[in-house]
């Protein structure tokens, strides 16, 4: 209640007789924000609000970046931006491949069924990649 006298006495009175409503319309808007509970603070809320703030630091860093007026840090950001999208994707092909070699060939297969596959899956990569 003192925040809201306060809150309430101290803003500008607007001129003749609605002052009282002034004063109302100013304390319904007070109210539920005091009423609500403050919440707790714990590991994970103030990891997620780092990893918010981080987030959009990082956005705010990349759009400076990009539109930059030296030419050669555009150009060196793009590139960066194009190398770190390209380091996802191959690794998002790779996880698709294999769990679709899981689930067609490897379904109840013994331990050294699963460790052929495997290493085949991976020499097939490697095959691929160094003749493209």
């Amino acid at each position: 209640p003192i925040f809201s006298e306060h809150f309430v006495t101290h803003l500008p009175q607007p001129p003749g007789t609605m002052a009282w409503l002034w004063k109302a319309l100013a304390l319904l808007m007070v109210l539920p924000v005091m009423a609500e509970e403050t919440p707790e603070v714990n590991g994970l809320n103030l990891g997620i609000a780092v990893m918010l703030l981080g987030s959009i630091a990082f956005m705010m860093a990349t759009f400076y970046m990009v539109n930059h007026s030296d030419k050669d840090l555009r150009i060196m950001t793009w590139k960066v931006i194009c190398a770190t999208i390209s380091i996802f994707v191959s690794v998002l092909i790779y996880q698709a491949f294999d769990d679709a070699i899981k689930a067609m060939f490897l379904e109840g297969a013994s331990h050294m069924v699963t460790m052929q596959v495997a290493f085949l899956h991976s020499f097939v990569w490697f095959v691929l990649l160094q003749l493209l």
